[in-house]
Order: structure tokens, then sequence, then C-alpha cells
């Protein structure tokens, strides 16, 4: 079987012409006679060419070449002239937008944090943040407070606005609401890499 691929100038997304759909445009010569030595004469081959439709830059690869590159599509790409391993580089990951509170809390409390008294939640650090803050009048610590305990939703954009009474900064914002994205997936174990680029 012949079989062409066109790449990408990157070596990636292939297109593949295999020689059962894509034949070479092949020109015979005269048929020979036929004699009793060969009964059945075949005309001879005199020139052999493409398949129009393939690119004049496809280039051809073995079968094999095209069986691995079927197996492991987006890891492996042509490089030199070989197929070889490729790892992509994952897209930037993005933190959700929005999280409901109840999941947020349940983050926030199984987010646990080792401190000189031992290991305490997330949650209850930001709540001994937040009621001396509130205690004391600061309008920051009662609206602080109002969407720690009352708020439908916890929005990333308001809790970067907020996040100095939660005793946050941007980090743990980012990180508060990986963490109950985990838990809205039904991940109780508090336990999570956070995605690289977060």
């Amino acid at each position: 079987m012949r079989l062409y691929a066109r790449f990408g100038a990157d070596g990636l997304r292939p297109a593949f012409y295999p020689d059962d759909v894509y034949p070479d445009v092949v020109a015979y010569g005269p048929r020979p006679e036929a004699s009793e030595a060969d009964p059945d004469p075949v005309a001879p081959e005199i020139s052999r060419t493409r398949h129009p439709a393939i690119p004049a830059d496809a280039v051809e690869i073995s079968y094999d070449q095209w069986q691995d590159f079927l197996a492991h599509q987006g890891e492996r790409r042509w490089d030199g002239g070989a197929l070889v391993a490729y790892s992509p580089t994952p897209p930037p990951a993005t933190p959700p937008a929005s999280v409901s509170l109840a999941e947020w809390r349940s983050a926030l409390d199984l987010w646990m944090i080792d401190g000189a008294s031992g290991a305490a939640s997330k949650l209850s650090q930001v709540y001994a943040k937040v009621t001396p803050i509130r205690d004391a009048g600061n309008p920051l610590g009662k609206v602080a407070m109002q969407q720690l305990e009352y708020s439908n939703n916890v929005e990333l954009s308001a809790l970067f606005k907020i996040k100095d009474a939660f005793g946050f900064d941007e980090a743990a914002c980012i990180e508060s609401m990986w963490r109950a994205d985990r838990v809205r997936s039904g991940d109780f174990s508090g336990v999570w890499p956070i995605p690289a680029g977060a």
C-alpha cells in the first residue's frame, strides 16, 4: 500500500491519502503478443505519478507510521521526515467564574491548613478573620459575612473585591474556586492538584 500524508507547518493536523482511495496514475506501454511461455502478457508500466488530488507537499509514509499516527492522535507529529512523540502544551487553566455557596463553603471546610495550633479548615480561618472585622462595624466585614453565609453563588470577580476580609490573596481566591469546582464534580477528598497555570 502506498500512502501519502500532508501535515501542517507544525507537523500536526495530517491529511492522509491512501492509494486505495487515491491510486497512482499509471501509463502502460503496448501489450506484448501472447506466446507459449507467456500466454497472458501484461503491458509494461511506462510511468507512474501520484494521484492529481494529492498535494505536491504531501510526503510518502509507511503503513506502520499511518497506524501509529491514528492510534496516538494528538500524541504524534511529523518532524524532519519522521514520526515523533509529541506532548502538547496544555491550555492555560481557567478557574470557574462562579460556584454555589454550598460548594465553596464545602471546599473551604475540606481545605485543611496546618498552623501553629494544629490543622484547621480554611473555612474556620475565614470565619476567624471575618468575624472581628464585622463586629468592629467595618462595612467590608459585613459584606464579607453576608457573602460567606447568605449568597446563592460565589463569583470570582466579587471574591477578588473582598479578598482582604477573608485573608485571601488572588491565588487563594482562585484556588478556592478550583476546590469548589472539585466538590461540584463529586470529589470530596479535599486533596486536589490545582491545574497547571492556575
